[in-house]
């Protein structure tokens, strides 16, 4: 399964991402989006091939997306996939 997370001010992306997705693979994978800002637990039983792809703006994410982040690695101690995606790049912040 694939799910991804969304800072608010990014859920078109989000949607984006998941068309193209589903458009790729047609059937033979489960999208899910989930905003950061309310989400609590991931909406299925944990599996080897789980992504969880983080859209964030960098206006602050979320307390509860954190959480959510925190327990998906948790859940998946060996496994764990998780695409952070930013979508604004300041210069000099990453030298």
């Amino acid at each position: 399964m694939v799910v991804i997370l969304y800072e608010e001010g990014t859920a078109g992306t989000a949607q984006k991402i998941a068309s193209d997705l589903l458009a790729a693979f047609s059937s033979h994978v489960q999208v899910d989006l989930i905003g950061a800002e309310a989400c609590s637990s991931l909406p299925a039983d944990v599996s080897w091939d789980d992504l969880l792809i983080v859209v964030y703006g960098g206006n602050g994410f979320p307390d509860a997306g954190n959480t959510f982040i925190a327990r998906h690695l948790e859940q998946r101690a060996h496994s764990a996939m998780l695409l952070p995606v930013a979508l604004h790049y300041r210069d000099g912040c990453c030298a």
